[in-house]
């Protein structure tokens, strides 16, 4: 809440205002307002977690279209392997050394192009695995602080 929200009680969410009208509490309790204010910035964390998420999740959409097409890659060069192996069934063993030379540089471009995909995978891995707890920490202090603030509020004197 802005400094100038702070005065209107109007600019209170609606939640917390049919629970002011519902307990009798009036729209210009100072706990009230702190409570509007947690309400407020709870909403604000809670749309950039949000954001977060679909960026994440674009970037790993990439990568995973990346690693299907890698994928897709390894399943032909398997195919033309094949082919290649009945081919230099038919040829003398000359041609197949020649034949095993020029196909040995893009099989290994091949395989460390894999490499290289499986390593960063490895590394979006954990940084999915530290964004979920970071945001599982935050659902956790966001909550707890905004039950204390109920109980406090609640609290018989």
């Amino acid at each position: 809440m802005s400094a100038e929200s702070e005065t209107d009680p109007e600019a209170l969410p609606e939640h917390l205002q049919r629970i002011a009208e519902q307990y009798g509490v009036p729209l210009d309790d100072p706990a009230l307002r702190v409570m509007g204010a947690h309400w407020l910035r709870v909403q604000e964390a809670e749309h950039t977690l949000r954001e977060l998420s679909l960026e994440m999740q674009s970037a790993l959409d990439a990568r995973i279209e990346m690693l299907a097409e890698s994928g897709d890659n390894l399943v032909n060069v398997a195919g033309q392997l094949a082919q290649v192996q009945t081919v230099l069934d038919q040829k003398p063993a000359g041609f197949a050394r020649r034949l095993e030379e020029d196909l040995r540089a893009p099989i290994a471009a091949a395989a460390a192009q894999v490499r290289t995909l499986e390593q960063s995978l490895d590394a979006v891995a954990r940084t999915v695995q530290a964004a979920q707890r970071r945001q599982s920490l935050a659902s956790f202090i966001i909550g707890a602080v905004f039950g204390a603030s109920l109980t406090i509020w609640f609290w018989p004197a």
